[in-house]
């Protein structure tokens, strides 16, 4: 696999990833889902990785073998790097491509010189670099303007750029051969940027404000000066000098390459808000991103960055000695873990019955398998001679018995007794805690392949089609993490089974096996996660059910959307901005932990589901009837949003009482429905007001600020602040917002004052007609498609309600052209294509006017909304997101849902109340809320 721009520095003193002795024979290889994978839809698996003489030789299935060109030693020993030159550019940057068996370099400025040999060794005190056979002239150079395209290792094996050095330059024009050149203590020839030092540049720019510095890398930017010939940056170096600082990498549109590059963090400081550290646009093992700085000591960090499938992914290493076992720690402050990888998520120490031990994944293991991450340790200290529980299972007068023989043994000492039926509990396990019997009777972990986990038996794993993760296992792995939704392991999807990441796994609606497993130790299920089978119908991206066109699996986080990046992305976030019309943008949509309404640990935020759509533009005769616009007689099939008065009202029960959700420490009247839609600015005017008060950190929560009030879905709702951008309206979660904008109506209609005088009638949307949410709610819930034949719709589907930003957002990026699936292609002939601007349910406020703002009294409600326009030919440059007035009309698009893992939010998150004015209808009347 060619990796673009990849950088070949390694950092002297660390060898995270050199391992001396012999090499681990790897799993086998991924096949890549889609296009840009390890090694494509067709590629060949990888079926060994061996060491070799200090040479990684990897063997694929089709009989290719490749060698790294790589000889590793030990911690200290040399790195030596040996790479054949077949076709040099006029560059500086190292890893430039691939031409066929040669990688292609761009490391110094060649003159007619082909056929050389570059070695780069690496030693503890210095850096050779070796030209063998130049036959021509050769130069290298530097100059004060351009010294920030060379770095080197400091005397503290910190990276940085070269000062005031005019460079080396050797020039052999009579033709004799040079056997070698070297240049000792000299330079690692990347391409190299540098936030500050120079200024502005195309690739990086770093912006220094009074909340700290940002600096936002654009690795595609190509550069120009005397050495860059247009080369684009592989190598970036940021020093924030003791600021708070902030990390913004530039999305980037799956192209079929993958990315590569480096990035070395110095003295910089947590911003306020963690979150802030990095764009959310970056996957990090175990969702854990690094710390700048521990208990207040900065982190100098090396950061490895590779692009694929338009995702970035990162790994980090601390470069400075107080952060080696405290880069990761949650809250930058508590020792918890050490440096970790993508790839050291697969192994763990194996300790065998003869007492010795290997690092391997579970499945090639023959003895204890310790656990994912977990080490051998060395001669001194090995994790195999920790004692624990020894289980042994005897038969006494032909009666089976299962006991413990000590805590005291070791895990060889437990497996080596000979004529004995042993098993291992695990290191420091005690007698007290230890139950043999499940050790023997197989109970462990159960993973259902959507990312939640249960210890249950092996049996019962089986019945309910899950993937058992071991005897004794835990759901947990050494870090904490869910074993069935973190590192990497078996992804089955339609059927065919290959190792990925977690992430990769479930953005590709796969069923997700367990970190650290194998493909060969399960069989893939024939449904497919969320897309499959429902009630033996097939669905798919423009299958009919349930009344409507399924679109597709929206997973909130990594579903990628197309709406206003910067009013509901962490990462095109940066000031308010009081415009009302924004170009809508491809990016990676954001998880908000505050929704969804499903009881869910910090370790298990897999919140994908099925959106489907209904087929045609809502319209309506003068009796208020739903009519299809394409083939009957119509009123309206426009519709207005709200009113000016506040579109989010209180729940009621049948009687018209209140009946809001509670929690035994808040009242929802005092917390929310006080602050009418909430506000976001405490000021009078103007929107630096804003930044008072933890607006950005509200609207962008993280799972750990969802969880202060419990895991459940009314507790989080709690969680939500309504003090952020767009006050108690959500960017992802329609139904909801339509429970509380229907809820609002009926509270005006049935003049619902509020016992404790939090709330009046009179505060609510009242109008006379139909709005874009009675409209949505006139399709009945209970409707089906000609798929189903007899069959109803399943339990576990929502009702229909008008879709959220993100929601609408995720229809609009299968309307582009070139994105993937079109559901327009499957609605022109067979429905209604979408075409125009639609109301979303997301409520937001105009900045520029006196609304959301908190001055002590209740704040003036919100007089937009979210609208969003779709071209119908596809070209994204057209599609527009709008901060519409209230009274405007737009088109109405409802959808529905069904959440994968088939969880139901209690009923107040999830049923959306009758439409009282509408009680004579007869549709989605329903007797639902009535007091306990």
């Amino acid at each position: 696999m060619t990796i673009l721009g990849s950088s070949a520095i390694l950092s002297l003193g660390i060898s995270y990833s050199v391992t001396g002795g012999t090499g681990p024979t790897g799993p086998v290889g991924p096949t890549g889902a889609t296009g840009p994978g390890l090694t494509g839809n067709t590629g060949a698996n990888i079926i060994g990785i061996t060491l070799e003489n200090r040479y990684i030789i990897t063997t694929f299935s089709n009989g290719q073998t490749y060698g790294t060109g790589n000889q590793f030693y030990g911690e200290t020993g040399p790195a030596v790097y040996q790479i054949a030159v077949s076709n040099i550019g006029t560059g500086i940057s190292l890893g430039y491509g691939v031409s066929g068996p040669n990688i292609l370099l761009r490391p110094i400025k060649f003159v007619n010189n082909t056929n050389s040999i570059l070695t780069i060794v690496e030693n503890p005190d210095k850096v050779e670099i070796n030209l063998q056979n130049v036959y021509s002239g050769l130069t290298v150079a530097a100059s004060s303007s351009t010294e920030r395209n060379f770095i080197k290792f400091n005397s503290s094996g910190a990276v940085e750029r070269i000062p005031n050095t005019f460079g080396v330059t050797y020039d052999n024009t009579s033709g004799s051969e040079v056997r070698s050149v070297s240049f000792v203590n000299a330079n690692i020839f990347e391409k190299v940027r540098g936030g500050g030092w120079t200024g502005t540049t195309a690739s990086m720019f770093c912006d220094f404000s009074n909340t700290g510095v940002t600096c936002t890398i654009n690795p595609f930017a190509q550069e120009y000066d005397e050495l860059s010939f247009g080369a684009k940056p592989k190598v970036f170096i940021t020093d924030f000098y003791g600021n708070t600082g902030s990390i913004v990498i530039n999305d980037f549109t799956d192209d079929g390459n993958v990315y590569g590059f480096d990035l070395f963090v110095r003295n910089a400081k947590n911003p306020q808000n963690l979150q802030n550290r990095f764009s959310s646009n970056i996957k990090w093992p175990g969702m854990t991103p690094p710390c700048f700085s521990v208990d207040g000591s900065t982190c100098d960090i090396k950061i490895s960055f590779f692009g694929l499938q338009g995702n970035w992914y990162a790994t980090a290493i601390p470069l400075s000695s107080n952060c080696l076992t405290r880069l990761f720690e949650t809250g930058c402050s508590t020792t918890k873990i050490v440096a970790k990888s993508f790839t050291s998520s697969l192994f763990g120490a194996c300790c065998k019955s003869d007492g010795t031990c290997e690092e391997t994944i579970a499945a090639n293991c023959s003895g204890f398998f310790h656990g994912v991450g977990t080490t051998c340790g060395n001669t001194f200290s090995s994790i195999c001679d920790i004692p624990g529980v020894c289980c042994r299972k005897i038969i006494v007068d032909g009666v089976e018995y299962i006991e413990t023989i000590s805590d005291q043994l070791t895990c060889s000492d437990c497996l080596g007794l000979t004529g004995e039926t042993t098993k291992f509990a695990g290191n420091y396990t005690t007698t007290t805690t230890t139950n043999c019997s499940d050790v023997f009777n197989r109970i462990g972990a159960c993973c259902d392949g959507k990312g939640n986990c249960s210890v249950i038996s092996y049996e019962e794993c089986l019945a309910r089609k899950g993937f058992y993760q071991g005897d004794s296992s835990s759901c947990f792995n050494l870090y904490g993490f869910n074993v069935c939704s973190s590192g990497t392991g078996p992804c089955c999807v339609d059927g065919n089974c290959n190792e990925s990441n977690y992430l990769s796994c479930f953005d590709l609606n796969g069923f997700y096996l367990g970190s650290g497993q194998t493909c060969g130790s399960f069989t893939c299920p024939t449904e497919i996660s969320c897309l499959g089978y429902i009630n033996g119908i097939p669905i798919t991206p423009g299958t009919s059910y349930g009344g409507g066109i399924v679109v597709g699996v929206f997973n909130p986080g990594v579903s990628k959307i197309l709406g206003a990046k910067e009013l509901f992305s962490p990462s095109g976030f940066t000031l308010i901005n009081k415009g009302l019309t924004f170009t809508s943008e491809l990016y990676t949509s954001f998880l908000d932990n505050t929704a969804y309404g499903i009881t869910k640990d910090c370790s298990n935020i897999n919140e994908s589901y099925l959106i489907i759509v209904y087929p045609y533009d809502l319209a309506v005769d003068s009796l208020g009837n739903i009519r299809n616009p394409e083939t009957e007689v119509y009123k309206d099939k426009t519709f207005i949003w709200g009113s000016t008065a506040s579109s989010w009202g209180p729940l009621l029960d049948n009687g018209g009482n209140y009946f809001d959700v509670s929690i035994p420490e808040k009242d929802y009247r005092l917390t929310h429905l006080n602050f009418s839609e909430g506000y976001w600015s405490t000021g009078f005017t103007g929107a630096t007001q804003a930044e008072q008060g933890n607006v950005f950190s509200n609207t962008f929560p993280t799972c750990q600020q969802s969880v202060i009030y419990g895991n459940g879905g009314i507790q989080r709702i709690f969680s939500k602040s309504p003090n952020n951008l767009h006050g108690v309206w959500y960017s992802s979660w329609g139904i909801y917002n339509t429970i509380r904008a229907i809820s609002a109506v009926n509270a005006h209609v049935r003049k619902v004052n509020d016992s404790l005088g939090y709330y009046s009638w009179t505060e609510f949307a009242g109008f006379t007609g139909i709005n874009a949410f009675i409209a949505a709610r006139k399709i009945s819930d209970g409707i089906t498609s000609s798929t189903q034949g007899i069959t109803g719709n399943v339990s576990y589907m929502t009702d229909w309600y008008l879709p959220s930003h993100d929601e609408f957002g995720f229809i609009a990026a299968n309307t582009v052209s070139d994105f993937g699936f079109n559901i327009n292609q499957v609605l022109i002939g067979n429905a209604q294509a979408l075409n125009g601007i639609y109301w979303t349910s997301t409520g937001t406020f105009d900045y520029n006017k006196n609304e959301g703002i908190y001055t002590g009294v209740k704040p003036t409600p919100g007089s937009v909304a979210i609208a969003m326009e779709i071209d119908i030919n596809g070209n994204i440059e057209n599609y527009k997101t709008i901060k519409s007035n209230r009274t405007t009309k737009h088109k109405v698009r409802p959808i529905r849902a069904i959440r994968c893992d088939q969880l139901v939010s209690p009923a107040k998150l999830l049923t959306v109340p009758p439409v009282y004015s509408e009680r004579n209808k007869n549709i989605n009347q329903t007797i639902i809320f009535e007091q306990l």
